[in-house]
């Protein structure tokens, strides 16, 4: 039984870890896309240490609307 919850443990310490990275990588971006658009970052709420799967797709959708709405103000640019 010890041996399967340091399994556990292990499994989701390094779920966290990926987490964590996949965040900053997703926040960086949305953080140049906002500066470049004059738009609010995304926000997640302050309680949030290791965001859930669903914050990190709802972030990805943040990013994919910023990145077409780039992409239409350049295009109304020509």
């Amino acid at each position: 039984m010890e041996k399967d919850l340091r399994s556990r443990a292990e499994t989701l310490s390094s779920q966290k870890q990926q987490r964590l990275q996949q965040l900053r990588q997703r926040l960086d971006v949305d953080e140049r896309l906002c500066e470049n658009l004059g738009t609010t970052p995304f926000h997640l709420p302050p309680s949030c240490i290791v965001p859930t799967e669903q914050q990190l797709a709802d972030l990805d959708e943040h990013i994919r609307d910023l990145e077409m709405e780039k992409v239409l103000d350049n295009l109304c640019d020509f």
